[in-house]
């Protein structure tokens, strides 16, 4: 039995997001595997919550911290939302000075399961503010919205590794950067066990040292 918890080994089954999922854990499951060889691993990608006991899943890499008791949750990273638009659009529909300009500017929202997250929450320093936006084209896909952002069709809230690229190469640039979305930091959450199970421990450890070398996230 010690050497089951020092030592990983079996079956590891993790959820994560589509998008998020797609473009890192998959290449946190490559590092993880590299190391353990012995672990086999399932990667199941969702665009919605799942109950990760009733499922049985080891690990779920998620935002925000999850308000099941049944569950722990280690936080991996800092998750930064920013605002930003393409260049194309500004130079047509004009800049942005305060939050209260977005209510006049086409925004890209975000629709799951019915719901239209179009009250974005926004922080400078200890200063907060709600702005209820709205737009001509909405999505339950986050990277649908960025390729409309980058086509000029508005302002877009989104997580600053998401769009690492298109901020490098000027393709979208910020807009009222001192200002950001609130915070939905990335979380390893799993079942509560104690001792935590090593294949699990270490998948969680693999992760933070992969998001670590990466741009756009603060482990």
């Amino acid at each position: 039995m010690r050497a089951g918890q020092d030592t990983p080994r079996g079956l590891l089954r993790v959820n994560a997001s589509l998008g998020f999922g797609r473009k890192h854990v998959a290449n946190v499951v490559s590092a993880y595997h590299a190391e353990f060889p012995a672990v086999e691993v399932i990667l199941e990608l969702t665009d919605h919550p799942i109950d990760l006991i009733e499922g049985g899943f080891d690990l779920s890499v998620r935002f925000g911290e999850p308000p099941d008791q049944r569950l722990i949750a280690q936080k991996l990273a800092s998750n930064r939302r920013i605002l930003c638009a393409a260049p194309s659009y500004l130079a047509a529909a004009g800049e942005l000075t305060t939050p209260g300009d977005l209510t006049r500017h086409d925004c890209l929202v975000i629709r799951q399961e019915n719901h239209t997250f179009n009250n974005w929450q926004l922080r400078n320093g200890k200063q907060e503010t709600t702005v209820k936006v709205h737009g001509p084209v909405s999505s339950n896909d986050g990277d649908v919205s960025v390729q409309w952002a980058l086509q000029g069709k508005g302002v877009l809230l989104r997580s600053e590794w998401d769009i690492q690229q298109e901020l490098k190469t000027g393709a979208l640039v910020r807009v009222l950067p001192d200002w950001a979305g609130a915070p939905a930091d990335i979380f390893a959450v799993c079942p509560y066990a104690n001792p935590m199970p090593a294949k699990t421990r270490e998948f969680i450890r693999v992760t933070r040292e992969v998001l670590a070398s990466q741009a756009g996230f603060i482990v």
